[in-house]
């Protein structure tokens, strides 16, 4: 987590380090590292007070139709089974468990946003790398909100219809 001299890593050389050797390739065992603060997971976990993941996950759920979050945390359920298929871990129970706590708990943290398909797909290969989910969720938090142009995952997609067009 330390810089060429030893700085912690958000200072803004060391920054300008790790963006040239990330350029080079993450090799996979320190992915679970360096992610999470090539996306700024630590910055966004720091703005939120304390336990909010496990407060997210705490909420009851939905039971209404009318309740937007019902929506999300329904089409959450269907696209499990769709995310990888064929990963064994992902396909296990106790994957599916943790995708569904990450996918979740930006659901409600975004009620705009909620979930949008593919947002599954980034989630479970952030979990393969960083499995603990809450931290998953901080770097999920940091693709979204920080490293996506404004409304690629949203509603409309309008972000992400904008990027093909350029395309």
């Amino acid at each position: 987590q330390s810089g060429a001299g030893g700085n912690d890593l958000r200072h803004t050389g060391d920054r300008k380090e790790l963006k040239r050797l990330a350029r080079q390739g993450i090799p996979a065992d320190r992915r679970q590292t360096v992610w999470p603060q090539l996306c700024r997971a630590t910055e966004i976990r720091e703005a939120e007070a304390e336990g909010y993941f496990e407060a997210l996950l705490a909420q009851p759920s939905p039971t209404s139709m009318s309740d937007p979050g019902f929506a999300a945390e329904r089409q959450i359920e269907l696209d499990l089974a769709r995310t990888f298929p064929g990963h064994q871990w992902l396909s296990s129970a106790d994957g599916a468990a943790k995708l569904r706590s990450v996918l979740v708990a930006y659901a409600r943290r975004a009620p705009a946003v909620g979930y949008v398909q593919g947002m599954g797909f980034v989630a479970a290969l952030l979990l393969v790398f960083v499995p603990e989910p809450s931290e998953a969720f901080w770097c999920l938090c940091g693709v979204v909100e920080w490293l996506l142009p404004a409304d690629f995952y949203s509603p409309t997609l309008l972000g992400l219809r904008v990027e093909q067009c350029v395309f």
